[in-house]
């Protein structure tokens, strides 16, 4: 009997995560919590240099200039997401980053990251590690809004909003996940570089110049993202292959996609959804939802050989 509630406790907590619709870090146990306001300390960079590894720092609405480097694997967390800002400091538009994680398994969560773009190249947020956990803060005018360094594996970036920037999320490491993101207007909304094994997906992907591209990079998958109203919806050239893209929505791209090498637009025999197949296949028949006709990929030989009838339905952040 007992066994049997230990399977049961385990099943339950199985379907949590999946049900969830992203994958989450565990939380660190234990430590302390340290409060950034007017009381305690004043600035961030003050709370992190008193923390001490799986140390809490809460942090009180108001604006902050400050670059922030955290060394040590600790939560920051913002009491109210939209008042909580950090923007540059008066003077000193040229340092590299607002935030940077040198240490694993960080949390940063509910801020708002204001940048001056294209006056200055900062980045919101760069990650050089791995384990870490970026979730529902908000980044404007930023060079990168998220930038993933080489060699930084299992970190997961999910319900942040990225606008104006010139690119909303740089990815250049293995092994991360990007999911529930909102990236509107930005030059590049996702930019894989010479990565493999990404999984990005759930992502509502609409206004930029290029929704998701793809740069010498490998063995990634792109699945349940809304890439709507761009300029070029997803774009894999120079050497980007083997690929998985399927179960996404295309919707209204000025062109909705690009490969000029050798990855596969369907998995099994689900493609994706392109809201310009009626134009390009008036002929087609439709059976259980997939369109009889291959669906050409520009740029070279590749197809969507199961494209959609209907757009998938998701919820996206």
């Amino acid at each position: 009997m007992q066994k049997k509630i230990v399977y049961i406790s385990l099943f339950i907590s199985f379907i949590c995560v999946i049900v969830s619709g992203c994958i989450e870090n565990s939380p660190s146990n234990g430590g302390h919590i340290l409060h950034v306001n007017k009381e305690n300390y004043t600035s961030i960079s003050d709370a992190i240099k008193a923390a001490n590894d799986n140390d809490t720092i809460l942090v009180s609405k108001g604006t902050y200039h400050e670059m922030i480097i955290i060394e040590k694997s600790i939560k920051l967390i913002a009491e109210e997401p939209n008042n909580t800002i950090i923007t540059y400091i008066e003077g000193h538009h040229d340092h590299p980053d607002f935030i940077q994680i040198n240490a694993k398994g960080c949390t940063i969560e509910g801020f708002t990251i204001l940048g001056d773009y294209p006056l200055t190249n900062a980045s919101g947020i760069s990650i050089f590690t791995s384990n870490n956990t970026v979730t529902h803060n908000n980044l404007f005018n930023a060079d990168y809004g998220i930038c993933v360094y080489s060699h930084s594996e299992n970190n997961i970036l999910s319900y942040n909003t990225f606008i104006n920037s010139n690119a909303g999320i740089f990815v250049y490491a293995s092994h991360n996940y990007i999911c529930n993101n909102t990236l509107i207007n930005n030059t590049f909304g996702i930019y894989l570089n010479d990565c493999s094994f990404n999984n990005i997906f759930l992502n509502n992907v609409s206004g930029n110049n290029w929704g998701i591209r793809l740069r010498g990079a490998t063995s990634n998958q792109l699945y349940t993202n809304q890439i709507q109203n761009n300029v070029k919806g997803v774009y894999s050239c120079c050497g980007a292959m083997q690929n998985t893209i399927f179960k996404n929505n295309f919707i209204n791209n000025s062109q909705n996609a690009y490969d000029d090498f050798t990855s596969s637009w369907y998995k099994n025999t689900i493609g994706n959804y392109w809201s310009d197949y009626r134009n390009l296949y008036p002929n087609a028949q439709s059976h259980d939802n997939i369109w009889d006709t291959l669906y050409s990929i520009p740029g070279g030989d590749n197809q969507d050989k199961y494209p959609l009838v209907k757009p998938f339905s998701a919820s996206f952040s």
